[in-house]
């Protein structure tokens, strides 16, 4: 859970960091700024409560710069996203329950089917082998339900990840030019098992 907040919390940040890099107009970054505030925050669950070197590097650079110089400030604003990115990546799927929300190869996804991300989050945990429903509805936490309402659950957290995918798309981007989002595969008398995209979801 821990790793899911602090993957949750950079890429916030991550956006907030892209807007200004690309903003016409970059303001000076003081205390009550929310960068600074919601990277104070994050540090707070860091090791020593504090950003690696590197990352300080290009956050003080931007600080100083947003003072004086907008291009140069826009430039540390996409080193450190650049940097965040890397130091937090991990695991390609992170779950949280008590959020019914996931974040997928970098994008987080949010208000999703809370039973559909139950059975998702009972095969990540079993991953490397199918599971039948009959399994899952005993032994997974609240999908103690019949099989009609779990396969429709699936279906609806399948079809949620698409549509807000849809709608996140780049500017000019066609709706087909991304692959759909499919985390769980089956087969009739073998169960359903986790199965990522083989390439990362962008």
């Amino acid at each position: 859970m821990h790793e899911y907040y602090r993957a949750k919390m950079a890429l916030l940040i991550i956006q907030s960091l892209t807007e200004y890099e690309q903003a016409t107009t970059v303001v000076p970054i003081d205390e009550e700024h929310p960068l600074w505030l919601a990277l104070g925050a994050f540090c707070q669950i860091l090791p020593g409560k504090i950003l690696p070197q590197e990352g300080r590097q290009y956050w003080n650079a931007m600080i100083s710069s947003a003072n004086r110089h907008k291009e140069d400030a826009m430039q540390c604003a996409g080193k450190l996203a650049d940097w965040l990115t890397n130091y937090v990546r991990g695991p390609r799927l992170l779950i949280s329950l008590e959020e019914c929300s996931l974040i997928l190869d970098g994008d987080l996804y949010v208000k999703l089917d809370p039973l559909g991300l139950k059975i998702l989050h009972y095969l990540q945990q079993h991953a490397g082998r199918p599971a039948t429903l009959d399994e899952i509805r005993e032994k997974a936490p609240g999908c103690r339900r019949d099989e009609r309402t779990l396969r429709r659950s699936l279906a609806r957290l399948e079809k949620q990840l698409n549509e807000r995918r849809r709608r996140t798309r780049n500017p000019g981007e066609r709706p087909a030019a991304r692959q759909n989002i499919k985390l769980i595969n089956s087969r009739p008398g073998s169960g359903h098992w986790l199965e990522l995209p083989y390439h990362p979801v962008h």
